[in-house]
């Protein structure tokens, strides 16, 4: 069946009523159920020791906050009986389910993974129903696929779980559109002093146009695409760029790990011409150690090879290794990511007609920041920031006697920050800008670029 299905707000009301529907076949099994064990624990009570505030009233009063939905007022009361050892297997998934539907996905977890492992099959399948929904709302989304999928063999969630996994199940077509403006002030990265004195001779505005194709064959996050863009410089056309990027890759994303591994071959022209070919790859995996704390490594590789003769010492081989701690995972309302970068650009030596001085091998480190906060609903704010300082391997000898025995050395910072906004369930609004700065001991290597941008950007999901 071909369709669109859009994103946010009808796919959360879908599977709220889906959840209503479970709860509700849930609560006609668990009142009859919960009810008649607590009598006979009444019963054996009384039996055993004298009259005391007993803790079936509790469960009785927790059934029928839970029965109206009372979810927060029932908790402290399933809390209270579920010290009780013998109550305990009673209310785990009572307790479990309550504190999901208020929202405290951690704390929820662990009783409805112990409730997932119970003797009575409709507790079992219950709790790994809503462990479905818990990981997906954590973003743990292949997880999540697992346990609704042991759910959909239910013969009372069977008809639940199976709705929801056709309601979260990713599309097998994405199709993303971009058209942004954007603001350049350094387009030919003129050194500092250039700038200064002509800004004008290298700012410029232009039109990016962007336009993605990515296709997921399986349920399985093995996914594979193609992203199309192309910048029109307004005024500078000779730096114009098309950039055509193929990729395929491989995640997965638990409430503990979080792996991925990516591949791509770009190719790109630069006003008509071949600028570069170049294959990247990057894997990179993320363990939770506490909470939302977690420490993330990750290895990159990237082979360019330039077409042009001019840029022929910048053809080679490019390896960065990076360590991060993190706090948050998306959808949470706010991940914060700091780390600290290795890189090596093993480059190719220069050649005829360059020079010695045009060797670029180098070892450059640093650390980053990467911010995400979502301010509401539809509104997001971003900000990355990155320094590097690098260390060139080229000491200049009797070629340069000004400059004997100084190797190049730079600092370099990057900043760029924005606001999206998604609107229509289909679409995205966004503005930002961003500063790179390099701040070299060689003066014709330091610059600025400022530069600014607004768009609006479309979402599809297909099959």
């Amino acid at each position: 069946m071909y369709g669109l299905v859009p994103c946010g707000t009808v796919h959360d009301a879908r599977r709220i009523a889906v959840e209503d529907d479970t709860l509700r076949k849930m609560r006609c099994r668990l009142q009859v159920s919960t009810v008649m064990a607590a009598l006979l624990c009444t019963q054996l009570v009384a039996m055993a020791s004298p009259p005391s505030e007993p803790p079936q009233e509790s469960l009785q009063k927790a059934v029928k906050l839970f029965a109206a939905k009372r979810y927060a007022e029932a908790i402290p009361l399933l809390q209270m009986v579920h010290s009780d050892p013998e109550l305990r297997g009673e209310v785990v998934l009572l307790l479990g389910i309550c504190l999901y539907r208020t929202h405290d996905l951690r704390k929820a977890e662990p009783l409805l993974q112990k409730a997932s492992e119970s003797p009575d099959a409709e507790t079992r399948e219950a709790a790994q129903l809503f462990l479905g929904l818990l990981f997906d709302e954590l973003g743990a989304t292949d997880q999540a696929q697992d346990q609704l999928g042991k759910a959909a063999g239910s013969q009372t969630f069977g008809g639940s779980a199976q709705k929801l996994i056709e309601q979260r199940r990713s599309h097998r077509l994405l199709i993303s559109v971009l058209v942004a403006p954007e603001f350049d002030g350094n387009v030919r990265l003129a050194d500092t002093t250039t700038w200064k004195d002509a800004p004008t001779d290298a700012t410029d505005g232009d039109i990016l146009l962007l336009a993605s194709l990515g296709i997921r064959p399986f349920r399985f996050g093995l996914s594979l695409g193609n992203v199309l863009s192309y910048r029109q410089q307004l005024r500078l056309r000779d730096y114009s760029l098309l950039l055509d990027s193929t990729w395929l890759g491989y995640s997965y994303a638990g409430t503990r790990h979080r792996f991925r591994v990516h591949t791509a071959f770009d190719i790109a022209m630069l006003s008509g011409s071949q600028l570069f070919m170049d294959f990247d790859g990057r894997i990179a995996d993320r363990l939770r150690l506490w909470s939302q704390l977690g420490i993330a490594a990750s290895y990159g590789f990237r082979y360019r090879s330039y077409a042009i003769r001019d840029y022929q010492s910048l053809s080679g081989q490019t390896h960065q290794g990076q360590l991060e701690l993190s706090w948050g995972t998306m959808p949470e309302p706010i991940t914060v990511q700091v780390g600290y970068v290795l890189l090596r650009d093993e480059l190719e030596a220069p050649v005829t007609p360059l020079s010695s001085t045009d060797d670029y091998r180098a070892w450059a480190h640093g650390p980053h920041l990467r911010m995400r906060t979502r301010l509401h609903q539809r509104v997001e704010w971003s900000l990355s920031a990155q320094y590097l300082r690098r260390l060139f391997d080229y000491v200049p000898g009797p070629e340069i006697p000004a400059e004997r025995g100084i190797s190049r050395l730079d600092d370099f910072f990057s900043v760029d920050t924005s606001v999206a906004v998604r609107f229509g369930g289909y679409f995205e609004g966004f503005v930002g800008g961003s500063m790179v700065a390099n701040r070299s001991n060689k003066d014709a290597f330091s610059y600025l670029k400022p530069t600014a941008y607004l768009g609006i950007a479309a979402y599809f999901g297909l099959l």
